[in-house]
C-alpha cells in the first residue's frame, strides 16, 4: 500500500493526538457494547438496557470489565428481550443511566473504543446522554464490522458471522459484555490481514481503515431522526 494512502489527516481531540504513532499492541482500547431497547414514543431512538465494556492492550485485558443492567425508566419491548434475553423483571432496582455514567466515563477516559457496528452504539450513548444531561464521550471510536468488510468477504458482518468465519466461541444470547468479548477476538483475528494488506501497524493506520466519523446530529439532539 503506498505511503501516500496514510497522509489524510483527520481533526480529533488530544487523546487521539496523544496515540496515533503508537504500535497497535500499545494502544489503550476499550471494548463497548450497549443492549437496547426501543422507546415507546420514538420509532427510532433507543434507551440502554445494559452496558458492556472491557479495557485491553494487546492480548492482555487490563482490568476488570465494566457491566451494568440499566433501568431505561421504559418497558423493554418483548423483539428486545427476544435479542438480549433482558426483560423488565431483570432491570427492576438496578440503577439508572444517569446513576452510573461517573464511573462508565472514568472507566472509558482515555482509552480508543472499539465496538462492532460501532456507530450503532455510538448514536445510542449520545442519544442517552442527551436525554439525561450527560455530555458525550469524545473518544474516538473504530468499528470491527468495517474492518472485516475490508478483509473478508461474508454473506453478512455480524458478530455471529465473524464468529463462525474464525472458529471463535460465542455466547449463547446477545449480551454486552459478551459481546465486547467476542469483538476483541474478532479484532486479534484480523489484525495480521490488515497489516499485510494495508500496512496497519500503529493506531492512526488502524483509525484510518475503521473510524466511526462524529455525528452530524448530536448537536441537533435528533441523532436517530434520519
Amino acid at each position: 500500500m503506498p505511503v501516500s494512502y496514510w497522509k489524510e489527516f483527520f481533526v480529533v481531540d488530544s487523546l487521539f493526538e496523544s496515540l496515533k504513532l503508537l504500535p497497535i499492541d500499545s494502544v489503550p482500547f476499550c471494548s463497548l457494547d450497549f443492549e437496547t431497547t426501543q422507546i415507546p414514543s420514538s420509532s427510532k431512538e433507543l434507551a440502554i438496557i445494559e452496558i458492556g465494556a472491557q479495557r485491553f492492550m494487546g492480548d492482555k485485558l487490563t482490568s476488570q470489565p465494566f457491566q451494568y443492567l440499566i433501568n431505561p425508566k421504559y418497558d423493554i419491548r418483548t423483539y428486545d428481550t427476544g435479542v438480549s434475553g433482558i426483560n423488565n423483571k431483570m432491570v427492576e432496582g438496578c440503577p439508572k443511566f444517569v446513576d452510573i455514567y461517573p464511573s462508565f466515563s472514568d472507566y472509558i477516559e482515555g482509552h480508543i473504543l472499539i465496538a462492532h457496528n460501532a456507530s450503532f452504539d455510538k448514536r445510542a450513548l449520545e442519544s442517552q446522554c442527551i436525554r439525561d444531561g450527560c455530555k458525550a464521550p469524545d473518544n474516538p471510536y473504530i468499528d470491527t464490522a468495517t474492518l472485516l468488510r475490508k478483509a473478508v468477504d461474508l454473506p453478512s458482518y455480524t458478530l455471529e458471522s465473524a464468529a463462525k468465519h474464525f472458529g471463535l466461541k460465542q455466547a449463547q444470547s446477545h449480551r454486552a459484555l459478551d459481546d465486547c468479548k467476542l469483538v476483541i477476538k474478532i479484532l486479534r483475528a484480523l489484525l495480521p490481514f490488515l497489516k499485510t494488506n494495508y500496512g496497519a501497524s500503529r493506531m492512526v493506520n488502524l483509525y484510518q481503515l475503521g473510524r466511526v466519523k462524529s455525528s452530524a446530529f448530536i448537536e441537533q439532539k435528533r441523532l436517530f431522526d434520519i
